[in-house]
């Protein structure tokens, strides 16, 4: 990659960075995660670095803007892992 191709490239990311700010994301986490594990605050570089680490589009099951709803799928989403009930394990609306 040229220098040039990486300014542009690292520009473009800024404006998308811009465009969408913070949010909140909730993943499926297995029986073993606890609600840090699978609730968390990030931006669009943060969520490279996860999918570098090996998260997973099916993994991700909420991301948003509100905190409290969050919160709230988080809580859910550990309910059933303590319950051994992973068929509710799916995208929230």
């Amino acid at each position: 990659m040229s220098l040039k191709q990486f300014i542009k490239q690292k520009k473009l990311l800024e404006m998308v960075e811009d465009d969408f700010g913070e949010f909140w994301v909730v993943t499926k986490g297995t029986n073993h995660s606890e609600e840090l594990d699978i609730l968390f605050k990030s931006d669009v570089k943060g969520m490279m670095r996860q999918a570098l680490g090996g998260l997973k589009e099916d993994d991700v099951i909420y991301i948003g803007n509100n905190e409290a709803k969050a919160k709230e799928i988080a809580q859910q989403v550990m309910s059933n892992l303590k319950s051994g009930d992973e068929e509710h394990l799916m995208r929230y609306d």
